[in-house]
């Protein structure tokens, strides 16, 4: 798998974990919110590794 396969499929698990949660969390008596807490942590994670993968592709050889 490549690199961006990766974060992709990251990402789609993070925005599950996040977006299953707060259902969840309504819908269930128990606390479900830390599981959504994992998720925006994921995410934040891996659209933080995009980021530094994006800036230095487009960072000028010197």
């Amino acid at each position: 798998m490549r690199s961006k396969a990766r974060l992709d499929l990251l990402e789609t698990q993070g925005a599950l974990l996040l977006f299953g949660a707060l259902p969840l969390s309504l819908v269930l008596t128990e606390s479900w919110f830390w599981l959504s807490l994992a998720g925006v942590a994921l995410m934040a994670a891996v659209y933080t590794t995009k980021g530094v993968r994006l800036l230095r592709a487009h960072r000028p050889m010197a």
